[in-house]
């Protein structure tokens, strides 16, 4: 309980702590020195012992939740798992693809090509010594009148290159053709004559049949004769019959490359 006391010109309060032991005056409200003095009491004993942590029931165990799992070790950090296989890797592997018709010709075909028919074997050693020259006036006019079809208007002016002593000639020549063969006809209207050739392949390309044909006004080069070409991949051969200029012909060739 406080009391006012004034001593000259200062104030100052005290105040009366009731306590158990008697009457304490004091000059603040709070102090608490007197209790800290009397009223505090000292004990070496060591406390009691915890009790026993109870375990936990049946139900208790049913309803709660799976512990965490334990942290991985440092070894299992520095080795992760393999990642899993990616869809390339485990896709199955393409069909083999059936081999290609250019491919498989190709590991069939030989460095040493067929030579050709026994007629043509001359023919690169002409193209080299012999000069496709003539003399006065040529004109050639090609028409092609389908894929397989086209014809030749041939004039040839003021020459002294025809064997029979003419110097000028004109020819239509017209010729059908397809993977299978050929058929040619020419027309000389100055010598009045026919020259044909049909050319046919046979038993899927191992034989070619030829035939030619020649007729004229005068009789004398008329022709007829029959052909037959066989080839294997380095070697040629023929076999020939027929009738020219009034005369057999007959006759068999083979060349090897």
């Amino acid at each position: 309980k406080p009391t006012n006391r004034t001593m000259g010109a200062s104030s100052s309060k005290e105040y009366t702590t009731t306590t158990s032991g008697g009457t304490r005056k004091s000059s603040s409200p709070l102090d608490f020195s007197h209790y800290l003095k009397s009223n505090v009491t000292y004990c070496d004993v060591a406390p009691p012992p915890l009790p026993p942590i109870a375990a936990p029931s049946s139900s208790d165990t049913k309803d709660s939740s799976p512990p965490p799992p334990p942290p991985p070790s440092p070894t299992a950090q520095s080795n992760p798992p393999p990642p899993p296989p990616s869809a390339e890797s485990s896709a199955p592997p393409p069909p083999p693809s059936e081999p290609d018709a250019i491919e498989a010709a190709a590991a069939n075909a030989s460095s040493i090509s067929n030579p050709g028919p026994f007629e043509h074997a001359t023919m690169d050693a002409k193209r080299l010594v012999s000069i496709d020259t003539y003399d006065g006036f040529r004109l050639d006019i090609n028409k092609q009148l389908s894929p397989f079809m086209a014809v030749v208007h041939s004039f040839w002016l003021g020459t002294s290159m025809l064997p029979d002593g003419r110097n000028k000639t004109y020819t239509f020549l017209t010729q059908v053709a397809d993977e299978a063969g050929l058929c040619m006809a020419r027309v000389d209207l100055e010598r009045q004559s026919v020259d044909g050739r049909i050319h046919r392949a046979l038993l899927g390309g191992l034989v070619t049949s030829k035939v030619q044909i020649g007729v004229s006004a005068e009789g004398q080069t008329d022709q007829l004769l029959g052909e037959l070409d066989f080839g294997g991949a380095t070697w040629c051969g023929n076999l020939k019959y027929g009738s020219m200029g009034g005369g057999l012909v007959y006759g068999c060739n083979y060349i090897q490359s």
